[in-house]
Parts: C-alpha cells; structure tokens; sequence
C-alpha cells in the first residue's frame, strides 16, 4: 500500500492501520495523528505527524516515523526509526530496537518544517521504558547497531523518478 502527499490532503488528517499482517504500507505526507494496532510482520514508512502517534500490539515489524510524540505498547521483536519531539515512551514490551528516522520522498524536508520536526529537537534514543523503574538500564530495548540500520527512499516504491538526496538508498 502506497500513499503520496496527494492522497493524504493537507497533513490535518488523523489516520488509523489496524489488524495487518505481511504488508508494506507507505504513508508519504504529512497528518495530524497515526495509531497503529495489532500488526505482524509488516514495514510501515510513514511521513511526519504533526501530534502524537499511538503504537500497540506489534510483532517482528519494522516502523519508521517522524512525530511529536510516540507512545509504544506491547510491541516484540520490532524494529523503530525515528523522529521525535519527546523522549519516546515504551511499555510493556521486548525486543524493541531503536535507530534515528532515515527516509526520504520528495517533499519530506518540507513536511518535517511544517510538523515542527528538526535535527536538533530529536530525541529517539532517549526512551522512556515505563516498564522498568530501575536504576540500571532496561533490557526491553536497545539502540540498533548502526551497521544493521536501513534507509528507504519511497521513489522506486511510488514510481517517483527523482534521485533522492546523497547518502539515501532504495529500501531493501
């Protein structure tokens, strides 16, 4: 499933993806809100959101966001690469690995201004494990090594033909 800018408006829409398994969905644009519930096994790239995004009940799925906030429950085994105003919060969960947001389609740049969404305001690996109050760090999540980290550039999955910007490469 492939969604440009186009066919998302003009970024104040709310969306919801629920009970997916082995998809790939592209969400290239900008909206208000993402939830996301009860997936497996699928990819999901998505566009700036412009609020906070919801997360629950994922299993060995990749996500990559940008948002204000995000709020991740119950999730195993799956990969997260984003963006985020806050720290990222996680509960009740294993497996989870964390990498900065690493995707690219045309008009991205100014989606991310539009969200409030820059480099220097981004904390995704200053999570918040809600599970774990210890002092010592917890074991439900990890960095992801850089050298195991994808990057994606949504032209050859949209049939855009524009190169994308240096450093980006076709997801894998």
């Amino acid at each position: 499933l492939c969604r440009p800018a186009a066919d998302l408006g003009d970024g104040d829409a709310e969306y919801m993806l629920e009970d997916l398994k082995d998809m790939t969905v592209w969400l290239c644009g900008p909206m208000r809100a993402l939830f996301i519930h009860r997936i497996q096994n699928c990819q999901i790239y998505s566009g700036p959101v412009k609020g906070s995004m919801l997360i629950e009940d994922v299993r060995n799925c990749s996500v990559m966001v940008a948002a204000h906030q995000i709020r991740i429950h119950a999730a195993i085994e799956t990969d997260f690469y984003l963006q985020v105003r806050s720290n990222p919060i996680v509960e009740h969960c294993s497996g989870v690995r964390v990498a900065p947001y690493e995707m690219y389609y045309t008009g991205l740049q100014r989606h991310r201004r539009e969200a409030g969404l820059s480099d220097s305001n981004d904390l995704w690996q200053q999570v918040h494990d809600f599970g774990w109050l210890r002092a010592t760090a917890s074991p439900n999540w990890s960095v992801l090594p850089a050298g195991k980290r994808k990057s994606f550039t949504a032209m050859q999955v949209a049939g855009q033909t524009e190169e994308p910007p240096p450093g980006s490469t076709p997801p894998r």
